[in-house]
């Protein structure tokens, strides 16, 4: 074997092809390999960069998600939850609130149901209660609602009937009743020879201190559950 290698002839066929310079095989592989090496490099690092990136953002997501994870705040009846990031919030026991429960019908025909503000789940926070109302000591904006569940055994098809749910408010400033909500609706329509249903009122109002409210019932009969989870009453300052 000759110890020099042997190149291909060159023939030249433009007379400035002699500038273009003449580089052996083995140096062109040279360099073609390390063209490709750093591509692979930069391809590696690009992977690598990814995946940091993808590693932070599953950290992120991950604190994320650990805060909108559904917490089941203690407190008995007063518990509720707190969903999508929500902190967790103590019952402000300076802010006013009530709570009464069963309705008791055997009131007078033109006086307010009377509730129980005591036993079970009733309360009563920073709020008086009087014959049948609930006394507000503080001013500011509050929730009130109201329900009752009522019914007519044995229906008189020939007649009409009406009834009326209402929560009302008195005050100092005002020598009339203030209807803040009412619902009016017809009963034993039809055919039917019994009827039963639920009647809720809820709403928000500004109420001023020594404002009364309560609720008024027209036809006061049909008044039929005292259970707490069927007929209640109540209130409290947002």
């Amino acid at each position: 074997m000759a110890e020099n290698p042997v190149y291909p002839s060159v023939f030249v066929v433009d007379g400035q092809a002699k500038n273009i310079p003449f580089v052996p095989p083995h140096r062109r592989n040279n360099r073609h390999r390390g063209t490709i090496h750093m591509l692979l490099g930069v391809l590696v690092m690009l992977a690598l960069a990814g995946v940091a990136i993808e590693a932070f953002f599953l950290m992120k997501f991950r604190k994320e998600l650990d805060s909108t994870t559904v917490t089941l705040l203690p407190g008995g009846p007063s518990s509720h939850w707190c969903v999508l990031g929500c902190k967790k919030r103590k019952i402000d026991p300076e802010k006013p609130a009530a709570h009464l429960r069963g309705a008791n019908f055997t009131t007078p025909k033109n006086g307010p149901l009377l509730w129980e503000h005591i036993k079970g789940d009733a309360f009563i926070n920073k709020m008086d209660y009087q014959d049948g109302a609930l006394i507000i000591r503080k001013t500011g904006y509050y929730f009130v609602y109201s329900k009752v569940i009522v019914g007519e055994v044995s229906c008189n098809n020939d007649q009409s009937h009406f009834f009326k749910h209402s929560i009302i408010r008195r005050s100092e400033k005002y020598p009339v009743e203030i209807p803040l909500m009412v619902t009016r609706k017809f009963y034993c329509t039809g055919k039917a020879e019994q009827w039963l249903e639920n009647s809720f009122l809820g709403g928000v109002f500004y109420l001023e201190e020594k404002d009364r409210i309560y609720v008024n019932v027209f036809e006061k009969h049909l008044v039929r559950m005292q259970d707490g989870t069927m007929s209640y009453f109540g209130a409290f300052m947002l």
